[in-house]
């Protein structure tokens, strides 16, 4: 982490603090029992990352801004324990971020995660027309942005209520279209792991 904040200093954005939480840490060489037995003697473990298969919820935000990013579970599959029995597997992990934008109202605040949706949907859609895939991808993927398509509509039909509530609800409705989406994406086109690549 240390590292790559140096390497950023002065242009630390969110899409590189994502990457830095996709950037995974190294194992030791050798069996993993061997490895484990050795961690248990010395309490030595490979490189270690900010980004590792232990992060149930990963944040990052731009409080200036009122910029704020969740994704459930480690940014990026496939990440590298933090130390032996020190990983959370959790279910249906989206490893994809949502974004959410703190505004005057909460109405505002709707209108921008809409406006992700609608932008992310779109991005999915033609990347997703464009490649070509094996069947079983190509359906899982297909499947994830019916799901976006699905929470999209559930919060146009609930924003047409004024009430809080209804507010909150397609919020909540248009960040897991969001995600959905933003799966399709990150399977076809991988976002960046390394951060300095950003810079």
């Amino acid at each position: 982490m240390y590292k790559h904040l140096g390497a950023g200093f002065g242009h630390i954005t969110p899409e590189y603090m994502k990457a830095m939480y996709r950037n995974a840490g190294k194992l030791p060489k050798g069996h993993w029992d061997k490895i484990v037995a050795d961690y248990k003697k010395t309490g030595e473990w490979g490189e270690i990352s900010t980004g590792h298969a232990s992060n149930a919820l990963t944040a990052v935000m731009k409080p200036s801004e009122g910029l704020f990013s969740l994704c459930t579970g480690p940014a990026k599959r496939g990440l590298t324990p933090l130390m032996p029995g020190s990983t959370l597997p959790l279910y249906n992990a989206t490893n994809a971020f949502y974004e959410i934008k703190l505004e005057e109202t909460p109405e505002q605040m709707m209108v921008y995660t809409r406006d992700m949706a609608t932008a992310f949907i779109k991005e999915a859609e033609a990347i997703l027309k464009g490649k070509e895939l094996n069947l079983g991808t190509r359906k899982m993927l297909e499947g994830y942005l019916s799901m976006a398509h699905e929470e999209f509509k559930r919060a146009e039909n609930l924003k047409t209520d004024a009430s809080i509530y209804c507010v909150a609800s397609a919020v909540r409705c248009y960040t897991r279209a969001q995600v959905r989406a933003r799966q399709v994406i990150n399977a076809i086109n991988p976002p960046s792991s390394n951060p300095v690549d950003l810079l």
